[in-house]
């Protein structure tokens, strides 16, 4: 007997849920940092009296998102995989706190790069807020 197609539809869209969420998940080359449509202006980070944060204005053609981080090779890595398809944000702040002694070590250690679409890598420029 063959599993109704309730059942096969419903596992379909589970598996897919799934996949799309893993890929996302995945943290390596994505979007450039350099794509005007999501960035108006180049992310950097800043160095504030409440901790450091990756910043950015958001592009004309850009829906929410928020770039991942790792320490890799003695320095902060950037990534953005993906985005939503929801939230107009063009032209507004975005920001994501570094957190972790590793990543903070990585950043002062070695600066920060943003991880490019070919494998190769951008200098993210650092700077101090510290009055704000």
């Amino acid at each position: 007997m063959l599993p109704s197609r309730s059942i096969i539809v419903a596992l379909a869209v589970v598996l897919v849920t799934f996949g799309c969420t893993a890929m996302a998940w995945r943290f390596g080359p994505g979007f450039s940092c350099q794509n005007a449509g999501l960035f108006a202006t180049p992310p950097v980070v800043e160095r504030r009296a409440d901790g450091d944060f990756l910043t950015w204005t958001y592009g004309e053609n850009a829906f929410f998102f928020q770039p991942g981080y790792r320490a890799i090779g003695g320095r902060l890595v950037f990534s953005l995989q993906g985005s939503s398809s929801l939230g107009d944000v063009r032209g507004r702040r975005g920001e994501v706190r570094i957190d972790g002694a590793e990543n903070v070590a990585a950043l002062e250690g070695g600066g920060a790069v943003w991880w490019e679409p070919d494998g190769t890598y951008v200098a993210i420029r650092v700077i101090s807020r510290a009055s704000d």
